[in-house]
Formats: structure tokens, C-alpha cells, sequence
């Protein structure tokens, strides 16, 4: 059983303003590429660009190097059927990230030139709109993802995304604003 409250000694500190919302950030992507066993995790969210909707990574932890690393935005026009799937089903599974109905669109440019192979991710909502979505990905070799591993990710990607939106105004007006275009 996956004991979680690391998260919410996390989101404790938040709320104390013991640790910076990106600190809060890079703890939870790290937590749970270890508690998924993934080689990458990440916080991405989906604000309203001029040519729609933008992928944008907050905090992305790589596992095998040991640390944060940068992610690029990424635009809908790949994305569309990425966005579908997390809208009708909350989640893409995707075993083989090159092949997959969700993300075949943007392997090519998004995710084959970091190595990834696989990716699961679970959406997020806030106010009943799609506002992103944690994601593992597997760099080097396809993973068959499990119902476990994505249960995993939704309970850690719950919490951690309700302990940000409850966070004080100020906090939240700061994460809200890096949603803008």
C-alpha cells in the first residue's frame, strides 16, 4: 500500500510557507517517480496560448540523472488527441508512446529526442476544466504501465494539485499566473 502522507507533509510546509511552491513542486515530481518507478515525472498544465491550448512543464525530475531538468512548451497542434484523451478518459496510458492514438502526434518532436518510450499520465481538474496532468514516462525501454502505477499517480496528483489550489490567495494568484499565455 503506498503511504502518501509524505505529500502531505509537503503540502503542510506549503501552507506553513516552509518551502516555495516550486520546492513543493520538485518534491512531488520526485516522490513520485520513485513511488511509480519511473524514470521521469512531471507537473505539466495547460493554459490558453494564441494558437490554443500550451503544454507547459512546471517541474519535471529525472530519475536516472538525478535532478530537475527543462521541458520546453509544446503547442496543441500535436497535442490535440493527447488533450481528447485526458478530457474523456482522465488518463493516457501509453505503453508504446511512438504508436499510441495520444501521443503519436507529438513523438516524433516531443518525446523521441529525450529517449521516452512510454508515458502514463493522469489529468487534473480544476473548477470542472481540464488544467493538466502529472505524467511518468519511461526513457531507453517501453514499460507496460499498470492499473496499480496509475492509481498511484492519481492518488499522489489529487493531493498534490489540492494542496497548490488550496494554497493562500497569493500563492494561488502566482500559479494561476503562470497558466497565462
Amino acid at each position: 500500500m503506498l503511504d502518501i502522507t509524505e505529500i502531505d507533509r509537503l503540502a503542510y510546509r506549503l501552507h506553513g510557507r516552509d518551502i516555495t511552491r516550486q520546492q513543493f513542486i520538485e518534491e512531488c515530481v520526485r516522490f513520485t517517480a520513485d513511488a511509480v518507478d519511473c524514470t521521469r515525472c512531471g507537473l505539466w498544465v495547460f493554459p490558453r496560448g494564441d494558437a490554443g491550448r500550451v503544454l507547459r512543464c512546471l517541474g519535471m525530475y529525472d530519475r536516472d540523472a538525478g535532478n530537475m531538468v527543462n521541458v520546453e512548451d509544446r503547442q496543441q497542434d500535436s497535442s490535440a488527441a493527447y488533450f481528447r484523451a485526458l478530457e474523456d478518459t482522465g488518463h493516457v496510458l501509453a505503453n508504446d508512446a511512438r504508436t499510441h492514438p495520444a501521443t503519436q502526434a507529438f513523438y516524433e518532436r516531443g518525446l523521441a529526442p529525450h529517449g521516452v518510450q512510454s508515458l502514463m499520465a493522469a489529468a487534473f481538474s480544476l473548477n470542472g476544466k481540464l488544467f493538466g496532468a502529472f505524467t511518468c514516462s519511461q526513457v531507453g525501454e517501453r514499460v507496460a504501465w499498470s492499473i496499480r502505477q496509475l492509481s498511484i499517480l492519481t492518488r499522489i496528483g489529487s493531493r498534490a494539485t489540492l494542496a497548490l489550489a488550496s494554497t493562500s490567495s497569493s500563492q494561488l494568484d502566482s500559479f494561476l499566473a503562470d497558466l497565462e499565455p
